[in-house]
């Protein structure tokens, strides 16, 4: 998002808008340690805000570059933490192919250099038998981190 070019006013102070927030978003993930993104999942998916804001942060020359026959992150010696809340349980078990959230940010922090990833879940929200394990289960995983 170096250049915007259109031929409507209104679309174009959109645009400029959009390229300010995806700067100050890109900058906080360069100029950040670590990290740490907290998030349920829906529908098997990441919620539409979290989406978007991974749209904003893999920019082109900013947090990944184009080198040789590949990409090379530019988020590089950054660590990431993800706090990962469902109502099943998909980090084993039959439903384990169905998680499409952890294996998506890990794929797009990578991306942009962040290999060092680590997770804590509160898996079982909505299974009665779970529910009342599934926030002490995480709290346990948080505290295990190596941060």
């Amino acid at each position: 998002m170096k250049a915007i070019f259109t031929k409507d006013q209104t679309e174009a102070e959109s645009l400029k808008e959009v390229l300010r927030l995806s700067d100050q978003l890109t900058e906080e993930v360069l100029s950040s340690d670590l990290l740490v993104i907290a998030s349920p999942m829906w529908n098997f998916g990441l919620p539409s805000s979290l989406k978007a804001w991974d749209d904003h942060i893999v920019r082109p020359g900013k947090t990944f570059r184009y080198a040789g026959d590949g990409v090379e992150g530019r988020a590089r010696g950054k660590k990431a933490i993800l706090v990962l809340a469902s109502g099943g349980v998909f980090s084993e078990g039959p439903w384990k192919s169905w998680d499409t959230v952890e294996p998506y940010l890990r794929l797009i922090l990578g991306f942009i250099g962040i290999t060092e990833v680590q997770t804590a879940r509160a898996e079982g929200m909505n299974i009665p038998a779970l529910t009342p394990y599934a926030i002490p289960a995480a709290e346990r995983a948080i505290e295990t981190l190596a941060i």
